[in-house]
């Protein structure tokens, strides 16, 4: 092996200059020496090659001013990330604010992959909510992990499973915002109860993880799964090593005071997001930012007025089920189907949420005082009740413990006295 110094200057035995070349430095402006032979007193073993500045094989290192070959750790150099990997591992700076794997700090060079849990990522959006960008990349701990400005930011879904103490006191202390996610994804009402008593139990449920997912935002671990990574001011979330934008569901039937009301359009103001309802006044819409939003149901066509909600909370995931109502015009009719003068109109039957349980109903208590009132043989409860065939009922009032009160009320349009009597019935046995 030939040592070819084209441009030596300076320098003495044992001296290693400041520009990086490895070698003692020959006194000769010009000069080469060959493998064993000694010049100006410097001795090159067959060990080491040299390219006149630095060494050249990448399982060598420098060390006391000799190319040596062999690589304690692959996290010394690159050249020894390299060669100890064999092309496989890649030196990187670690995006993570804790330490992992051979990493100890954020913002420390090394070599990634060769400790377990080391992962190189790199900017990676999905659906165009942001562009991706292959230089941008940071080591972070985990295969799911997404990288913004070389920070790695957590999986959610991850987040949610390591996280599940503080996202189970997180979603106790705001329970009145997640009461719709609890009402819509459980059986019934045992259900529902027997998962919040012990939600940490639950964190494998994917019902609970969606609800978890939704406790995120607004806590003290959204900043490590959220990023407005697009400069639009909405964050977009990392599910799972893509970026995503953030968005939920809005589920529900839209229908009159009687039945499911189809062909209205629910709409989420300020957005072009709506739905039409089917047959059955069905209707969803999805990708639904997350957070406050109005929102409106109309079928202008037959008449309905608009039923307008503000500030319904949308989770960031999972479906709110929101339901509406749409009425006619009241046209001076009060719900309860009575008008200014108190009384029971028939002509109100449809109008704002009045309506009568039947034709009948609807004859028998027109201009009537709401009460009882006789329909033929049988009585009806003025508004909107249904005529019924009164029962006599068989009492029996017995023990030393018997309160009896008289309360007024009006029955078939008279003012009349109604007895209240309250005993043990314990002492009847």
């Amino acid at each position: 092996i030939t040592l070819n110094w084209d441009s030596c200057s300076g320098g003495s035995p044992g001296y290693v200059p400041a520009n990086g070349w490895c070698a003692p430095h020959p006194t000769a402006f010009s000069c080469s020496c060959d493998r064993g032979d000694v010049g100006e007193g410097y001795i090159y073993t067959e060990s080491r090659s040299f390219n006149g500045s630095k060494c050249v094989s990448p399982a060598e290192t420098c060390s006391g001013g000799e190319c040596v070959v062999g690589c304690g750790d692959a996290d010394e150099s690159r050249s020894c990330c390299e060669a100890l990997g064999g092309g496989a591992w890649e030196w990187g700076v670690s995006g993570e604010a804790k330490p992992f794997g051979g990493f100890t700090s954020s913002g420390q060079q090394g070599c990634i992959g060769d400790d377990a849990g080391e992962f190189l990522r790199f900017r990676e959006c999905l659906g165009g909510v942001c562009v991706t960008d292959v230089a941008d990349v940071a080591a972070c701990r985990s295969g799911a992990s997404c990288v913004f400005k070389g920070q790695c930011f957590s999986d959610i879904d991850e987040l949610v499973v390591e996280s599940s103490v503080e996202l189970a006191d997180e979603i106790n202390s705001r329970s009145s915002e997640f009461v719709d996610d609890f009402e819509g994804l459980f059986v019934d009402d045992a259900e529902r109860e027997l998962v919040k008593a012990g939600l940490q139990d639950y964190f494998g449920d994917e019902r609970v993880r969606v609800i978890a997912k939704a406790a995120v935002s607004g806590s003290d671990l959204e900043s490590s799964v959220y990023a407005d990574v697009n400069g639009d001011v909405a964050v977009e979330v990392c599910d799972p090593g893509q970026w995503q934008g953030v968005g939920g569901g809005l589920s529900g039937v839209v229908s009159n005071v009687t039945s499911p009301v189809g062909g209205a359009v629910v709409k989420v103001l300020g957005t072009g997001l709506q739905a039409v309802t089917d047959g059955l006044g069905r209707y969803s819409i999805s990708n639904v930012p997350s957070g406050t939003t109005d929102l409106v149901a109309s079928k202008p066509g037959d008449g309905y007025e608009d039923s307008i909600l503000l500030d319904v909370y949308v989770p960031g995931f999972g479906v709110r089920v929101q339901d509406f109502v749409l009425v006619h015009p009241r046209d001076g009719c009060n719900d309860d189907c009575t008008v200014a003068d108190g009384l029971c109109r028939a002509e109100c039957d449809g109008k704002g949420l009045c309506s009568f349980a039947s034709a009948e109903s609807r004859v028998a208590c027109d201009f009537a005082a709401p009460g009882i009132v006789d329909y033929g043989e049988g009585w009806v409860e003025c508004c909107a009740g249904a005529p019924f065939m009164p029962v006599e009922a068989d009492i029996k009032v017995c023990g030393d413990t018997v309160i009896s009160s008289r309360v007024p009320v009006l029955f078939k349009g008279r003012l009349v006295s109604m007895v209240l009597t309250v005993f043990d019935s314990a002492e009847c046995q």
